[in-house]
């Protein structure tokens, strides 16, 4: 735009000598439109910039690393003035480890019309990425001069999930799990089974029988209740996201993707197996324990989500204990899994395997859970 400007002040400038020392009645004729065209245009982009709405619009809020991804950004031009020329760019954040990335693209847009941008990303690791539109800013037709929209345009969010890989779970455990998990009802009444640990919002393909009435009465928002199990007919999956202290800055990002790609993996193949189970980690943020029941595979893509807007930590939480003192409730050692940054898998308190967590889906592929 520096050098439109510079282009155009020296056409001005020798339209004014050839007025001043040539009689070329043209030349002064030229020389005013010129010097009036400039107010013009600065009246141009102040009357287009009222006139401009932008809106993010995403059309699917979850996806897969190294799948193509779109994002969309609605513009609509309320004036009866055509914008030429108008700049858009997003910024990207992964909400786990503050990355940031941005997009720009141009667009135009006819007098009363609207037009919408695409903007294809491709995620490299799992994870939360937040969008947001950075900057909007008009140009005039001649790129003379341009202002940026101060309209808040709000945010928007979509999932990057891990690869989930089927894995073969064996053991007297698993069998154990899997017998007596059939033999339950998830909604008759009794002592362990109808005693509820958490409620969440009504989903689709939630029964009808677990709507918690009196919260839903109050809150005025439909909430669902979730049922625990007796002690022993349940897995209890501790996800340890400490990070020791130094090493968060220095963790290379593929581990981390490593480390939900494990975790996905195992929480799903329980499920697919029938076996039920709590995924239980520690929010920093938060400052508290959190517990998702995961009874079907579709509940493995809520924990995910959760667990992606938990910040790591560098504490050595004994989350076992945390949970045990917070519920009052004793866990068995032939009951709980446990995995950590470092890719540990402890079964009780003894370390069954360990992963190379840059290399984590190539053992998944052929990894054996013997529990």
């Amino acid at each position: 735009m520096l050098r439109t400007k510079i282009i155009y002040i020296s056409l001005i400038a020798v339209t004014a000598a050839v007025s001043a020392f040539f009689d070329v009645k043209s030349a002064g004729i030229v020389l005013g439109f010129e010097i009036a065209l400039i107010p013009m245009l600065l009246i141009y982009v102040f009357a287009v910039r009222r006139n401009i709405e932008a809106e993010i619009k995403i059309p699917y809020f979850h996806t897969r690393k190294e799948n193509d991804f779109n994002i969309d950004v609605r513009l609509v031009n309320k004036s009866i003035l055509p914008v030429t020329d108008l700049w858009v760019r997003i910024g990207l954040k992964d909400i786990f480890t503050d990355e940031t990335a941005s997009m720009k693209e141009e667009a135009v847009i006819d007098s009363k019309g609207e037009a919408v941008l695409r903007f294809t990303v491709k995620a490299r690791y799992s994870g939360k990425v937040r969008v947001e539109l950075e900057q909007l800013r008009v140009f005039d037709p001649l790129h003379l001069f341009s202002i940026r929209l101060k309209k808040d345009t709000g945010t928007d969010e979509f999932l990057v999930l891990p690869r989930f890989q089927k894995i073969f779970i064996g053991g007297n455990a698993s069998s154990k799990l899997r017998h007596e998990w059939e033999q339950c009802s998830h909604t008759a009444s009794g002592e362990d089974i109808s005693e509820v640990f958490d409620v969440h919002e009504y989903r689709n393909g939630d029964k009808l029988s677990r709507v918690h009435w009196k919260l839903t009465a109050k809150t005025g928002d439909y909430l669902v209740k979730e049922y625990s199990l007796p002690v022993e007919n349940m897995i209890f999956f501790f996800a340890d996201l400490r990070i020791r202290s130094g090493e968060a800055a220095k963790r290379d990002r593929s581990e981390l993707d490593g480390y939900f790609e494990l975790l996905a993996s195992i929480s799903w193949s329980l499920a697919w197996e029938g076996i039920s189970h709590v995924v239980i980690w520690y929010d920093a943020a938060k400052k508290a324990t959190m517990i998702e029941h995961i009874e079907h595979e579709k509940d493995v893509y809520g924990m995910i989500e959760k667990i992606f807007g938990s910040p790591l930590y560098d504490v050595d939480y004994d989350l076992k204990t945390m949970y045990m003192t917070e519920h009052e409730r004793e866990i068995k050692a032939d009951n709980s899994l446990l995995i950590n940054t470092d890719g540990d898998v402890f079964f009780g308190d003894v370390c069954i395997d360990h992963f190379d967590l840059k290399d984590a889906e190539r053992k998944l592929m052929e990894w054996k859970l013997e529990i």
